[in-house]
């Protein structure tokens, strides 16, 4: 089907139908979509850019042919994990990453799932994720004030992290202008 397209139309208004279709799927106002590419994603990928240091560091304790887990909370339109499963799909930078995005949000997911194919959506609460779901890696970027009780949800956070303490739990929240590794 992509080779029909491209035949038919060309590579630009090809990649003008994809930035409509995620508008779309953004959700029922179109101004949702493209709030979310103007503004929203802009902004996380910055956000991921201040993080992304960091995360080089975690990951630099790892083989390059390791693959690892990753969990981003609160992805909002996935653009964060979209990169992230972009850039680590092989070992080319580092470990292979294996992207999940948990939301409460579950009208994103389709959005997510087309923009980003290599992102796993899961559509829950942190709280509800069974015991023994764990990632490598937790991030959370830019959620955590949209949280009644964040002291509540970094408990609950905190141990689907796997890396053991004495190498940093890769437990990581960004949010109100700074990062932190906590």
């Amino acid at each position: 089907m992509c080779r029909w397209l491209l035949r038919r139309a060309s590579p630009r208004d090809v990649g003008l139908l994809f930035e409509q279709l995620q508008i779309d799927l953004a959700g029922n106002d179109p101004r949702v979509g493209q709030y979310m590419l103007d503004c929203n994603n802009p902004q996380t990928l910055c956000f991921l850019i201040d993080c992304y240091p960091v995360l080089q560091r975690i990951f630099s304790r790892y083989q390059r042919t390791d693959s690892l887990r990753v969990l981003d909370i609160g992805p909002a339109f996935g653009a964060s994990a979209g990169l992230l499963s972009q850039m680590h799909r092989s070992d080319f930078l580092g470990p292979k990453l294996c992207v999940d995005a948990l939301d409460i949000v579950d009208s994103r997911r389709r959005l997510i799932e087309m923009a980003h194919p290599h992102v796993n959506f899961i559509h829950e609460s942190i709280d509800a994720l069974p015991e023994n779901m764990s990632w490598d890696v937790v991030y959370c970027s830019n959620a955590i004030e949209h949280i009644d009780d964040p002291r509540q949800f970094i408990r609950a956070a905190r141990p689907k992290s796997t890396l053991p303490s004495r190498i940093d739990k890769a437990f990581f929240i960004h949010g109100f202008g700074r990062a932190a590794s906590a």
